[in-house]
């Protein structure tokens, strides 16, 4: 029997209302691909993009620049190479749990997603991918983060160098990955939006919390959570200032 990962049914996620309001804004704008500026012309541009209105006014060559759809895609890591807990309280356990609840919110709010994380096909050459914009059944992301194991797929370091500069990211990082915070914090300059659930009192080593100190005062946002303080921390990372009765069901076992 497989167990799916439990679902928080998150009513509010800041990092993904701001790429659901883009892509809104993006629908009303246009038909196909918007146009997003003008650039000076270089060899090798099609001709068919040239902008000639704005090669008027500039005197030279200029063509048009688009918006990229993939910008508005929500990408979420998680690292089970290191686990530390015990139990149904680990930090693989709870990450995939986060994991599974935004991506659930993403797609109600029709936000394509792609993560990095555990051993979920597809990512030993390259990020697995899941997305309201084909047709990927929601049970294949569902049976891949229940499939997750400890000490399978990359570590946090590894997916982070893989996200496109300009990315909206979820992290969810223990507290004793010390390679992981720093990726975090030096991937953190050049992503768009970033968000971190950092996992604490776990029985990992306290030696990293200086690089997770240093993450807030870099005023990245960060939702600490301790063992079961996961509703609330899915809670408070939403915005909302209280959360709802426990679940009874437990969920991933």
């Amino acid at each position: 029997v497989l167990v799916y990962p439990q679902v928080y049914p998150l009513q509010r996620m800041a990092l993904v209302d701001g790429l659901a309001g883009a892509v809104m804004q993006r629908q009303k704008s246009r038909v196909g691909m918007e146009i997003a500026g003008s650039r000076p012309y270089f060899p090798g541009d099609p001709r068919r993009h040239i902008h000639w209105r704005n090669t008027a006014r500039a005197g030279r060559p200029m063509v048009k620049e688009f918006e990229d759809p993939r910008d508005q895609t929500l990408c979420l890591l998680f690292d089970s190479t290191q686990v530390w807990g015990e139990g149904k309280d680990t930090t693989l356990e709870y990450a995939i749990k986060v994991v599974a609840s935004v991506a659930d919110y993403a797609r109600r709010n029709r936000i394509s997603v792609r993560i990095w994380g555990g051993n979920l096909p597809g990512d030993t050459t390259g990020p697995s991918y899941y997305s309201t914009q084909v047709e990927t059944p929601w049970s294949e992301l569902l049976r891949g983060l229940a499939l997750a194991a400890p000490g399978e797929g990359r570590s946090l370091a590894e997916s982070l160098e893989q996200l496109p500069p300009g990315s909206s990211a979820l992290v969810v990082v223990s507290a004793g990955d010390g390679p992981g915070l720093r990726a975090v914090g030096q991937a953190a300059a050049r992503l768009h939006r970033l968000a971190v659930v950092a996992l604490e009192g776990f029985g990992e080593p306290e030696s990293s919390s200086s690089l997770l100190d240093a993450l807030e005062l870099a005023r990245v946002s960060v939702a600490r959570c301790r063992p079961g303080q996961l509703p609330e921390t899915l809670w408070k990372l939403g915005g909302l200032p209280s959360p709802p009765a426990p679940p009874i069901i437990s969920g991933r076992f």
